[in-house]
């Protein structure tokens, strides 16, 4: 019999102990299992870090053995004699299967277990393991700890369609298939057992569904999305408006100066903090004056953040905001943000939370409420957030710009987090990153290091950026060139960012997305993506790889974002950026890109004028969002949304722009774009219109510039009000001369039709002697024919067809044709304007030359590149062993062939370069001190006897003998 309700379910299991079902949603239920049937809710929902949500209606089936919780979207089968329970998809598709009876014990804490498919990957977790992605095959406590657990959040996803989120504060283990291959076990010391299930169609469903449940990301101010730095810690007040001065000098945009030894006393936990008056001295009378170094920095455009250190009880005014009768055994119940206000006043913005005393644990320690620490220890760094949050919008009715280092379930509403740990690498910090980005935490960064183009690539491309300079001296002002240059053009390119970095973190409101999404969240389907922990998607439409010259492009087509060349996915690449960047930045074709025009901070007011960069690839959208920046007023629809979108045919390019959706306090009353199209060819026509109905009344363009070499059409669209009316833009483009030559030329596969195939081959040689020979024939005999014919004329069509055939061949190799050809290409589109026969013919002429230049200086590309990738290679990877087969796997080029294009172009084989470099190498290590079974392992010489006898067989002296002679 099915029943409809609206009520939790609960129900005593044959096993004696008591269950609890509460469908929330078409695709979440919450499960809870209890001794005595009391099922008291855990701090993350007496706190309200999980919002509590009435049950949804369902319908249930009750059979003498099992119970059936029907939901629009999944159902859940328990056995009603121990628990035991699947849950899925449908009346089909059990995803999640328990694999023996959970249990729940008073003083035995809980446990449950579940099957494993063989091909089924797990991710989730947090911030607590950073070798991987993919979590099948560890096991991870969920406890905040120091160097080893910073953020650990007890959500976990599957490939199979299933989530879930443990919904406990104490300590617990993840068993994620390591003490079984195919079990994943989930035990707890304490507490009951209580757990949320999810389904989902993907990743991307399984993210939103927990974003319901546990909260969606906050929006961070948006001059927090700029570059914050943090001063050294004994600065005064004179170091930090200089550091400050020196971004605007510099020419180096900035909005953010943070401070970290500013308290009279060192590391201050208490709530009677005050300023180093020796360092900070501020005028008590006078505080809010324009003449303190805190009015300074705010006249050049900086906010202030101050980092704090807190043990204070938060539990007691916590309970008393959730209207709790608790009796205050400590006899104070003011919220420690009180003491902050002050501060706040006096022009504080931002607070950066140590993590000193509350990543310890504090066993037997009792709070104010009578909780244990063992059960607030990991929720403790959230609820300070939550309560910072609040009060400084009580306050300042402002968004609060908060990071830390460490946060558990629920830190994504309240607080950015910081990558931090005891020598950590930095590849750690992408993967950390990553791993709360699938764990439904967003705001995350590393602190960057500004001494490396690596580094500082690695810095700009995450959802906020970060300089701490506490005890060293990272001012960007300081680095010499040309990493200074590399540093100003990434500060530059991300500040032109943020429109797409802020809507980027708006549409996370809605759908739990991260800004930093890892490759199996973006390409679940590709198993090449499932543990990429080096690279990431910045958005829908930008390929980050950091600290790894080996990219994986999934399928589609991908632009660098450095040179402009293309690259066709799935493929992986070996990349070298250019000298002035750090690191691969790729596009993906179809993106749509908004970018603000140059600013040294980011104003309260967005700019009238935007550029937007467009890679037309069939059809694509974005969706532009805009607020005040400051307020909460966004959570009440206080947004205007503006969606671009391009649809790309053959000949055509439509790019829409629509209106301003929507409405905020101080939004631009006009709106005027910058188009930067990339396309391939020069239009014909371009005409522009003004309708709802993106077809009435269009109007030729008759100003645009076109960059031939680049590719990019550049317009302007001018004078875009908030009506209710679409943009649009049409762009009629001439056909490619290999389909026009089609169109219009009817086949004949004869030899006198077209250049023939032998001419084709010689162009492949490159021998430009014999191709214009061939050339010379084929037009003369041609041009003979036409003549006895009585043909008027007929050259033009030969003309046509020789063009077509040239670039063609450049077409069919995947050369760009702009690049081949250069100006000269346009003249294919205008063969009317060519006069003569002899013009005709010497068009044909350079076009063939045009092959064979770019030919050759391709050849020297490749050539070049792959030596250069070599030896960089030996460089880093002289301690290991090398071989040219090895190489030549990762570079997809033939050892034979390697083998004599390093020769050619060194002068010397392979194994002879390695061992000079290695004997050079060697001789100065020695010379330097380091001893001799150092210096041969760091050469590749695992047995120093071997060394020895190659470094006598090299120099004519044995390492001893040289070692002494120093």
């Amino acid at each position: 019999m099915t029943d409809r309700l609206s009520r939790p379910v609960q129900f005593q299991l044959g096993n004696g102990n008591w269950m609890k079902l509460s469908p929330l949603s078409p695709h979440a239920v919450r499960l809870q299992m209890d001794e005595h049937g009391s099922f008291k809710d855990p701090a993350t929902i007496r706190f309200g870090i999980i919002q509590k949500t009435d049950p949804i209606a369902f319908e249930t089936e009750f059979t003498d053995q099992t119970l059936l919780v029907y939901l629009e979207n999944a159902l859940l089968e328990v056995s009603r004699l121990n628990g035991q329970f699947r849950w899925g998809f449908g009346t089909q598709d059990r995803a999640l299967s328990t694999s023996r009876s959970p249990r729940s014990e008073e003083h035995g804490g809980f446990g449950i277990h579940f099957s494993l498919a063989d091909e089924e990957k797990l991710y989730g977790l947090g911030d607590v393991s950073r070798e991987h992605l993919q979590r099948r095959g560890q096991v991870i406590e969920m406890h905040l700890k120091n160097y080893s657990a910073f953020v650990p959040i007890p959500f976990l996803m599957s490939s199979r369609g299933w989530a879930l989120l443990i919904n406990s504060t104490y300590r617990h283990t993840f068993d994620l298939g390591y003490t079984r291959s195919n079990e994943l076990n989930i035990e707890g010391s304490e507490g009951p057992l209580d757990v949320f299930l999810f389904t989902g169609s993907g990743y991307k469903q399984l993210l939103q569904a927990y974003a319901e449940l546990a909260g969606k990301p906050m929006l961070l101010p948006i001059w927090a999305y700029g570059l914050t730095y943090i001063c050294h810690e004994n600065s005064n007040a004179n170091d930090v408006v200089k550091d400050a001065r020196q971004f605007r000098e510099a020419g180096i945009p900035c909005d953010v100066i943070g401070l970290s030894g500013w308290t009279q006393n060192k590391m201050d936990f208490s709530i009677t903090r005050k300023w180093n008056k020796d360092r900070f001295h501020i005028p008590a009378n006078n505080i809010k004056s324009p003449h303190t170094f805190i009015g300074t920095l705010q006249r050049y455009g900086f906010k202030l953040n101050l980092n704090l250190y807190c043990n204070y009880d938060v539990t007691l005014h916590e309970h008393l905001s959730s209207e709790t009768d608790v009796i205050d055994r400590r006899g104070n119940v003011e919220p420690w943000y009180a003491h902050l206000e002050q501060f706040v006043d006096e022009g504080a913005s931002s607070f950066a939370v140590s993590a000193a005393w509350q990543i310890n644990g504090h066993p037997g320690h009792i709070w104010g409420d009578g909780m244990s620490d063992e059960e607030m220890h990991n929720v403790y760094p959230v609820i300070l957030y939550k309560q910072m949050q609040a009060g400084f919008h009580r306050q300042k009715g402002e968004r609060l710009f908060i990071y830390s280092t460490i946060g558990y379930t629920g830190i994504q509403r309240f607080a950015a987090t910081c990558i931090t740990g005891k020598g950590i690498q930095r590849q750690e910090g992408i993967a950390a990153m990553l791993n709360l980005g699938l764990s439904g935490h967003m705001h995350t960064t590393s602190s960057m290091d500004v001494m490396s183009r690596e580094g500082i690539h690695a810095g700009f491309l995450t959802a906020w950026s970060l300089i701490n300079s506490w005890a060293y001296f990272s001012h960007p002002a300081y680095l010499d060139e040309p990493l200074s240059q590399v540093f100003k053009k990434y500060a530059h390119l991300r500040y032109r960012l943020i429109p797409y970095l802020y809507s980027t973190a708006h549409a996370a409101l809605y759908t739990g997305m991260p800004m930093l999404r890892a490759m199996p969240l973006m390409f679940p389907y590709d198993p090449n993506c499932d543990d990429l922990a080096q690279q990431y998607m910045l958005g829908d439409f930008l390929l980050v790889a950091a600290y790894d010259k080996r990219v994986y492009l999934p399928d589609g087509t991908w632009i660098d974002y450095w040179t402009g060349n293309t690259y066709t996915g799935p493929k992986l690449i070996h990349y070298s950026a250019p000298e002035d960047a750090g690191g691969a930045l790729f596009v993906r074709q179809g993106a749509i890109i908004p970018m603000w025009p140059p600013f040294d901070h980011i104003r309260s007011s967005a700019p009238e004028r935007l550029t937007l960069h467009i890679y037309p690839s069939h059809s694509s959208e974005f969706a532009l969002y805009e607020d005040d920046g400051l307020t909460s007023q966004y959570q009440h629809q206080k947004v205007a949304v503006t969606t671009i979108s391009c649809r790309s045919e053959r000949d055509t390019v439509i790019v829409q722009i629509g209106c301003m959706c929507g409405d905020y306090p101080n939004m631009p009353t006009k709106r005027s774009y910058a188009l930067h199209i990339w396309i391939d060819r020069e239009p014909i026509q371009i005409r522009c219109g003004r309708s709802s109905q993106a077809a009435d009344n269009p109007h030729p363009v008759n100003e645009w510039d076109y960059n031939e070499t680049a590719g990019i059409l550049e317009l302007n669209v001018d004078d875009v009000t908030g009506s209710q009316q679409t943009v649009w833009i049409e762009l009629t483009l001439p056909h490619s001369p290999r389909v026009k030559a089609a169109a219009e030329i009817q086949p004949d596969h004869s030899e006198k039709s077209g250049l023939d195939n032998p001419f084709q081959a010689l162009l492949h040689t490159g021998d430009i002697g014999r191709i214009l020979e061939a050339l010379q024939k084929w037009w003369e005999m041609h041009t003979l024919q036409s003549q006895g014919n009585g043909a008027q004329e007929m050259w033009r069509v030969q003309l046509l067809q020789g063009c077509s055939s040239m670039i063609g061949h450049a077409e069919r190799i995947g050369w760009p044709l702009n690049q081949v050809f250069g100006h000269d290409l346009n003249k294919a589109f205008h063969l009317n304007k060519i006069a003569t026969e002899e013009e005709g013919y010497s068009l044909l002429k350079q076009y063939a030359e045009h092959i064979v230049r770019y030919k050759q200086h391709a050849r020297k590309r490749v050539k070049r590149d792959a030596i250069q990738q070599i030896l960089e290679i030996i460089e880093q990877e002289l301690a290991e062993k090398l071989s040219l087969d090895e190489i030549g796997k990762r570079l997809y080029m033939h050892p034979s062939y390697l083998s004599r294009m390093f020769k050619k172009e060194t002068g010397l084989t392979f194994s002879d370069y390695i061992l000079q470099i290695r004997m050079t190498r060697s001789k100065s290590m020695l010379e330097s001190g380091m001893k001799i079974q150092e210096v041969a392992a760091l050469n590749g010489f695992p047995d120093a006897a071997y060394f020895s006898r190659t470094f006598r067989k090299y120099w004519g002296d044995t390492p001893r003998s040289y070692k002494m002679k120093q």
